[in-house]
């Protein structure tokens, strides 16, 4: 029943759908049957409205539908490869020329003349054009498309571009993110990287990030030791031993041996937390 009702509607036979009721009961007056029986307008009314509403919400359905299906599509094995390039050549935040000669070797020799001179023409476009922060949709590409030796050529190929600068530790993260997204065994990824890289410089950007990381941390504890001196960072050892002495003493437990027992928790919190600040800053002093 809905489903002619909703046919009806979308081929506009407005006066069908008006007397439907008619195709239920037979031969008769319309109006008769609304006068006499006026729940048959009411159920009719309710189909009407069920529906109209039923067809705008397929017609809703169908829309969204196509709309995630064209933003969930993934992009050709060609747009993909291009994308994946122009992402480990922005990896050290700058692109140069010199990492541009592997990418042309290597569209020489995988693609020919022709088709490399298009797809070099789609990685200028995409270098200028496009901001790529996330590789699975290429990477699923690439792995539906790809054999697995010609996975482990595209990763040589990313090899070659961060080579051919200073490596960096936001290079070395993205091609590990590759291998994993790609599937690359982990044999074969150090035998490509021991062909570029000896171990020690791989892992120097790493070790270099994470001690940056270390004294940012650091300094931003040793900044908090200072203001609980209620000093200001960088202030000389003689003014963070005066403060030290004087909030140890005023926080000192033996001065609230009398106070009652949230007061004494309170100032032995307080003690612990100056003597801590105090050492800390103490420890990162130079030696004299």
């Amino acid at each position: 029943m809905v489903r002619s009702l909703v046919y009806m509607l979308r081929n506009s036979h407005i006066y069908e759908v008006l007397n439907y009721p008619l195709y239920l009961v037979g031969d008769g007056s319309l109006s008769d049957i609304y006068r006499e029986c006026p729940l048959i307008a009411i159920i009719l009314l309710w189909f009407i409205l069920f529906g109209i509403g039923t067809y705008t919400a397929v017609l809703d359905y169908q829309e969204e539908k196509k709309n995630v299906t064209n933003k969930s599509r993934l992009p050709d094995i060609d747009t993909s490869i291009v994308d994946l390039v122009a992402v480990v050549m922005r990896a050290d935040g700058k692109v140069t020329k010199s990492e541009l000669i592997p990418v042309k070797r290597f569209l020489l020799r995988g693609f020919g003349e022709e088709r490399a001179r298009s797809l070099l023409a789609k990685l200028r476009d995409t270098l200028k054009e496009k901001q790529i922060t996330d590789i699975r949709r290429q990477c699923l590409q690439v792995n539906q498309n790809l054999t697995y030796k010609q996975k482990l050529a595209l990763l040589d190929l990313f090899f070659s571009i961060v080579a051919a600068e200073p490596l960096r530790s936001t290079e070395v993260k993205l091609l590990l993110l590759f291998a994993k997204y790609t599937r690359i065994d982990s044999d074969d990824f150090s035998m490509l990287r021991g062909r570029h890289f000896s171990s020690s410089a791989w892992q120097e950007p790493l070790q270099e990030e994470k001690k940056e990381e270390e004294r940012v941390v650091s300094t931003n504890h040793l900044e908090e030791a200072y203001k609980v001196l209620g000093l200001s960072a960088g202030a000389d050892m003689s003014q963070v031993k005066r403060a030290y002495r004087k909030l140890a003493m005023r926080w000192h437990p033996d001065r609230f041996a009398s106070s009652t027992e949230s007061e004494i928790a309170h100032a032995s919190s307080m003690f612990r937390e100056v003597t801590k600040a105090y050492r800390k800053i103490c420890d990162a002093a130079p030696v004299a």
